[in-house]
């Protein structure tokens, strides 16, 4: 079954190499009557030419006293014979130059449906590139549409962040380092290990959910993870809260001391995912203070 490039394609080039066809087979019935009119004449002048010799010999044995009835039955042969054969040779010679004539016409034909079939192919060629263009184009728009907003919606974020902290004179009893894993650990300020997570040493720092994004997008495999779905779902969203409620689900260990991540199996932790549900009854001010 022909895609709808191919049937736009016919449509559009199609109907030229059809009438040309068209008129080529209307001429294969004008050939054949044109032919059979010439063999018809040829046999009437066979006729007409040994009406004519039976009547010369006649007249010529007249002449010599001789009565028609008793021409030679021989002669009469003889002559029939040789108007025959030459007659025969005609009508040959017809039937030949015929069947090339009308050979002729289907090879023209022929060769017009191959070149019918090698422009719709182009053309529908041509349809299908320019369609697949226009859908790169569309596809290119709306990915730099997303980009956009995921830029005017992180300014944001971070303009907020800016503000809140801007007022702050704390000072963090924290200091962040890195992990074996690839992740983070806080320490305390006397280097010991400190039992909080990432968001509430990013909070002790005065700092907002654009902060601890960007940490996220520096940690280990599923730290970066849980921040490129953070941008996409605020890009999509546009809605911060909803965003955030999403990266504490698919980063519970970032928050597992700051009371967001509900405990659905006794034990909060750093271990990688534990934790139960989000809380929704409080969300921290880090999206205005």
């Amino acid at each position: 079954m022909a895609n709808r490039y191919t049937q736009q394609a016919t449509k559009q080039v199609g109907g030229a190499y059809d009438s040309q066809i068209k008129d080529l087979q209307s001429q294969v019935p004008a050939i054949q009557k044109l032919y059979q009119t010439l063999s018809q004449g040829l046999q009437g002048q066979f006729s007409r030419q040994l009406e004519s010799g039976v009547e010369g010999i006649g007249e010529d044995a007249a002449g010599r006293g001789i009565a028609r009835s008793t021409i030679p039955v021989n002669a009469r042969t003889t002559l029939t014979a040789q108007l025959g054969e030459a007659l025969q040779s005609s009508l040959g010679n017809l039937n030949v130059q015929q069947g090339k004539d009308i050979g002729g016409i289907k090879g023209q034909i022929g060769q017009l449906g191959i070149n019918r079939s090698q422009s719709i192919a182009e053309r529908a060629n041509q349809l299908r590139n320019s369609d697949l263009e226009d859908r790169r184009f569309n596809y290119q728009k709306e990915q730099d549409k997303v980009a956009n907003d995921l830029e005017r919606q992180r300014i944001s974020v971070a303009r907020s962040n800016a503000s809140n902290r801007g007022g702050s004179s704390r000072k963090s009893a924290f200091a962040l380092g890195g992990s074996e894993g690839g992740g983070y650990t806080v320490f305390n300020s006397d280097g010991s290990r400190a039992d909080i997570d990432l968001w509430t040493y990013v909070r002790s720092e005065g700092g907002g959910v654009a902060d601890l994004v960007g940490k996220l997008a520096n940690g280990d495999d599923a730290d970066r993870a849980a921040a490129r779905q953070f941008n996409i779902n605020l890009a999509a969203s546009g809605n911060p809260q909803k965003a955030f409620k999403q990266l504490i689900s698919d980063r519970p260990t970032a928050f597992y001391t700051s009371g967001l991540v509900k405990d659905s199996g006794g034990g909060g932790g750093g271990s990688s995912g534990g934790g139960g549900g989000v809380s929704t009854g409080w969300l921290p001010g880090a999206f205005g203070g």
